[in-house]
């Protein structure tokens, strides 16, 4: 009950619902993607879920490296990770060349492994060690329904515009933006209401 009661728990519930529904769309859209809008021959778009992937195993090992600096807001890099993943997804829509479309590639998956291996460790800041099995296992059962609901939407926003990919990918960045926005609130309000106690123990003291 507890647990139910964290508005910093529901806050991250609610950015890994925007990031559960949007984060399976570009690997399953964008070669195809490739082929049709750029012209890219099928077995080199492949290729981009591939870099997509080292890109993400890179990210991940980059955050296994200064996730642990005690100088490092874990929760803002998460953040500002779902930012870039968003804002590079929404501009990928002017991509045209295959370097593009590779670059794109690298972005969002180099980002996308921050974002999963920050994911459990931000979740310990926001509610605790002792409370993290059962905030995770509810984390985990929101995200799982979200993801069934991506890529369908995706693919009927693609249907809706004859085969255009552009609002799917539009639609998508902006939900993957708003997951790192959202949790942004939390340690902003961290840092008023710290910077606060801080003026209130001043006048004491004075």
């Amino acid at each position: 009950m507890d647990l139910m009661r964290q508005w910093r728990f529901w806050l991250y519930c609610l950015a890994a619902a925007f990031g559960g529904i949007s984060s399976y769309i570009p690997h399953s859209f964008l070669p195809h993607r490739a082929e049709t809008e750029a012209g890219i021959d099928k077995e080199l778009a492949a290729y981009l879920i591939s870099i997509m992937g080292f890109a993400n195993l890179a990210g991940r090992l980059m955050s296994s490296l200064i996730s642990d600096q005690r100088w490092l807001n874990r929760m803002i890099v998460y953040c500002c990770c779902c930012f870039v993943a968003g804002l590079s997804t929404t501009f990928s829509i002017f991509a045209t060349h295959y370097y593009t479309f590779a670059i794109y590639a690298a972005v969002y998956g180099f980002s996308g492994g921050f974002i999963i291996a920050l994911q459990s460790v931000v979740l310990t800041d926001i509610v605790g060690l002792e409370k993290l099995t059962a905030a995770f296992g509810l984390l985990l059962l929101l995200e799982g329904a979200c993801v069934f609901v991506g890529p369908p939407m995706a693919g009927s926003l693609t249907d809706y515009f004859d085969g255009d990919y552009t609002w799917a990918f539009v639609v998508t960045g902006i939900l993957m933006s708003l997951a790192g926005v959202s949790l942004l609130v939390v340690p902003v309000v961290n840092f008023v209401v710290a910077k606060k106690s801080k003026a209130l123990k001043v006048m004491v003291v004075t």
